[in-house]
């Protein structure tokens, strides 16, 4: 029986097999990075994790830094999509300031069922670590920087604030919530950002 040719651009059944294997040891590394952290990630655990050889881990990634900075950028397109599914579940707008400090803070926190809370932020820090990670962590800032613009507008509240400072205060927020053992992540956030929302209103009244 003859071959079926092959049409031009498509992988040889090797090429596609090797693909799938090296995705999967990315997802691996991104499952463990997102629920343990970086010291869960090694050669031994994402191979493990994928049922192969260490060795066939590192065929594929020699550098851990390497297999991290691919498992940060996966773990960043969770992010987007996270932030993205918050705005595309807004009510009608305009909403209240409140309603919309609330919207920010389910946005630029984690989803907490993916992720937890402390998790991200231990890797954020980490990555100053991990050149690889940094780097996939800045690529996506612009992204995630517009992801908040458009909540704000689709709130009703196009500019009130900047997307940086909106990140910056969650980010602060969390992190002293964090560091004090205080659970309520999520309500220090709102808080913050209500008060920066309404800070240019108190100004134009002042």
């Amino acid at each position: 029986m003859s071959r079926r040719p092959r049409s031009a651009g498509q992988p040889e059944p090797r090429q596609e097999r090797s693909q799938q294997r090296r995705a999967a040891i990315v997802a691996a590394a991104e499952e463990l990075l997102r629920r343990d952290g970086f010291e869960a990630v090694s050669h031994r655990t994402v191979a493990q994790l994928v049922g192969v050889s260490p060795g066939s881990v590192t065929y594929y990634f020699t550098s851990l830094d390497a297999l991290l900075g691919e498992a940060a950028a996966l773990l960043t397109r969770r992010w987007i999509r996270h932030a993205r599914e918050v705005t595309a579940g807004l009510g009608p707008g305009p909403l209240a300031l409140p309603a919309t400090a609330r919207a920010l803070a389910a946005a630029i926190l984690p989803d907490e069922r993916d992720m937890a809370v402390l998790c991200h932020y231990e890797t954020l820090l980490g990555a100053a670590r991990h050149p690889g990670v940094a780097k996939a962590y800045g690529d996506v800032r612009p992204e995630l920087e517009g992801c908040v613009a458009e909540l704000l507008a689709a709130a009703g509240h196009p500019g009130l604030v900047t997307p940086s400072a909106a990140i910056a205060a969650v980010d602060g927020a969390a992190l002293g919530a964090l560091a004090e053992g205080d659970p309520r992540v999520s309500e220090r956030a709102e808080q913050v950002l209500a008060e920066l929302l309404a800070a240019p209103e108190r100004r134009r009244g002042g």
